[in-house]
């Protein structure tokens, strides 16, 4: 693995997903097999049906099965790789399909058709700029799906198990890199999956040499990390409380209350006028209790 920027605990993860216990690729869909069977509904062309999901890196994949996705992937994407300016590149995509680090879950039918696949792999956020930085992440690269199986939750399926693989081996994020041109991905990311953003990225920015403002394409992250989500709600929670405080300080010298520390750092109050009872009542004693609270924490 390349050395890289990010803290030691990440490469710790990413190893943790990328191989087993006696080095060998680890099949990340093991511990979830309750999540490798899909029963799509019938509809009124047609049946009801049972798919399954399987796990493959990009050198285990049977020639044929290649050829299919690779297939699949020009027929649905070489108009709007064309459209950006990557542009599509068959020995590329052939590459990064095949490539060891490369994982696919398969989707099948009962008889072995496979009809849909997503590409993947466990790295660092900073992958998208080709830089070894940031935390660890699931990255998605390519999610296709034959149009006789569209619109029936295979996406939604494979989408869900992208961030229940991120949960189950400790990585931050699940992330995809979605080419502007691509308005079908960006309305399946903003509609079909929830909780994914294109903000927040500012440190992992701050940290790239260069200037990345390329609007050719868009990252949609999402934080699957507990530490991070309790994290988040931890600030979201302190910042809620720190605007009340600031909304009870306000009412509290409104109504004429003098504010001031004592040597021990404590929030003190006294009225700098005789309160009415209706201002009494906007600035209680407990205004300062929570201000005194808010200095020592």
């Amino acid at each position: 693995m390349k050395t890289t920027k990010a803290g030691a605990d990440q490469i710790v993860y990413l190893r943790g997903a990328i191989y087993d216990e006696n080095g060998q690729d680890r099949n990340v869909l093991e511990p979830l097999s309750a999540f490798t069977s899909l029963r799509l509904a019938a509809t009124d062309t047609t049946e009801e049906e049972q798919l399954t999901i399987s796990f493959a890196t990009g050198k285990q994949v049977p020639r044929p099965d290649l050829r299919f996705m690779f297939n699949l992937s020009k027929e649905n994407m070489e108009d709007i790789y064309n459209e950006s300016e990557y542009g599509w590149d068959d020995d590329d995509k052939r590459s990064e399909l095949k490539d060891a680090a490369t994982r696919h879950l398969l989707v099948r039918t009962a008889s072995g058709e496979l009809v849909g696949f997503v590409s993947f792999q466990m790295t660092l956020q900073g992958e998208m700029y080709e830089k070894p930085i940031g935390l660890a992440c699931v990255f998605v690269r390519e999610m296709q799906v034959v149009e006789k199986y569209r619109r029936r939750g295979i996406g939604r399926h494979l989408g869900r198990l992208m961030e229940m693989i991120g949960m189950k081996h400790q990585l931050s994020y699940v992330e995809y890199l979605v080419t502007s041109a691509n308005t079908a991905a960006h309305d399946f990311i903003s509609q079909k999956l929830k909780g994914y953003s294109t903000e927040g990225r500012e440190d992992l920015l701050m940290e790239l040499d260069g200037d990345w403002d390329d609007d050719s394409f868009v990252i949609y992250s999402k934080v699957v990390s507990r530490e991070l989500k309790m994290a988040a709600r931890l600030a979201a929670k302190r910042a809620k409380e720190g605007q009340q405080l600031a909304n009870q300080l306000a009412a509290a010298m409104k109504a004429g209350v003098q504010l001031t520390t004592d040597s021990s750092g404590k929030l003190t109050g006294t009225p700098a006028k005789t309160l009415t009872e209706t201002e009494q009542t906007a600035s209680p004693t407990s205004i300062l209790d929570t201000a005194a609270q808010s200095t020592k924490n």
